[in-house]
């Protein structure tokens, strides 16, 4: 009984939340607008934001609230959603070309030096960014994170992909977000992101879809491609040196598509990580706000045990 007392008082707090919009703007990155939000400019310390498939920054809301209290907040649309550009040439969704948005955007702020947070594909993103600008993050949030590069088997466009673990998944998505079926096939996403029982992890699969929807198919489909040609980077992880903060789900979809052994690995790899395991999917960013915002506000004042069940390795 307590224990569904807290997963509705967990869920009625992600809702609780409302939509954190301020300044905001646009940079331009080799022809591709990549959109953003700057909240908070005053705060000393900075977190750059990257979301996961198949929102927007908008997916972070409800933890902005919490954290811009405290910092500096830059949360940034990729390429394809959201309200930056959605080009149509599937070559440029590359994890260089998101890699280098974070570092247009942060470059056209002017922040030599910040935190960086991403979620799901956005964690791709945030680790192959820390490698290539160690001297920029000065700390590194991953909330469910992929890890593992999988064998390339197929192509799409002329470029190769693999998400057959297991087959019928993900790699099953792209052939319906290209005939246009999104809505269909996001609700299917969502639904594997989002396990949780309560009218409320409803309430948020439903604004997701919205957010979703601003999204073609084909730029879903080119996302696609693009993690799963990149999933994480097991030759290189061993050298990201900046403290870093691993929140995951219990529940996650990472169980069947990259195991919980994959991120039990990341967990050992990492040179100084704090690691967190909550209840929840795979977009506990949104189920469990509060308890994503409070182990990222102790983890950046340095008291990662002011989040009493975090732990080190």
């Amino acid at each position: 009984m307590l224990n569904k007392l807290r997963t509705l008082i967990l869920c009625l707090l992600a809702l609780s939340c409302k939509q954190a919009f301020a300044g905001s703007g646009y940079v331009n990155n080799n022809g591709v607008n990549i959109f953003y939000r700057d909240i908070g400019r005053h705060h000393d310390q900075t977190i750059v934001m990257v979301h996961g498939f198949p929102l927007s920054s908008e997916m972070f809301n409800c933890i902005i609230s919490d954290l811009k209290l405290y910092f500096r907040i830059v949360a940034i649309d990729g390429r394809g959603f959201g309200r930056s550009d959605k080009p149509t040439d599937p070559a440029v969704y590359t994890y260089p070309n998101f890699i280098s948005d974070v570092d247009a955007v942060v470059n056209h702020l002017g922040i030599p030096n910040f935190a960086l947070a991403g979620i799901s594909y956005g964690s791709v993103t945030a680790e192959g960014y820390a490698l290539a600008f160690p001297q920029k993050v000065s700390k590194l949030i991953l909330i469910a994170p992929f890890f593992g590069q999988i064998e390339n088997v197929g192509t799409y466009n002329g470029l190769p992909y693999d998400l057959g673990i297991p087959v019928g998944v993900l790699e099953s998505f792209i052939p319906p977000l290209l005939a246009g079926d999104v809505e269909a096939t996001d609700k299917i996403f969502l639904n594997l992101a989002i396990p949780e029982t309560c009218k409320e992890a409803e309430k948020i699969k439903k604004v997701d879809l919205d957010i979703a929807l601003q999204s073609p198919g084909y730029a879903q489909a080119n996302l696609l491609a693009a993690q799963s040609i990149v999933t994480g980077y097991p030759d290189q992880i061993q050298n990201l040196n900046m403290p870093t903060l691993i929140l995951y789900g219990n529940n996650d979809i990472n169980d069947t598509i990259s195991p919980v052994s994959g991120v039990a690995e990341l967990i050992s790899v990492i040179p100084d990580n704090v690691a967190l395991i909550v209840p929840g999917g795979h977009f506990v960013a949104q189920t469990q706000s509060k308890t994503m915002s409070s182990a990222i506000f102790g983890f950046m004042i340095d008291n990662p045990e002011s989040c009493h069940t975090c732990y080190r390795k």
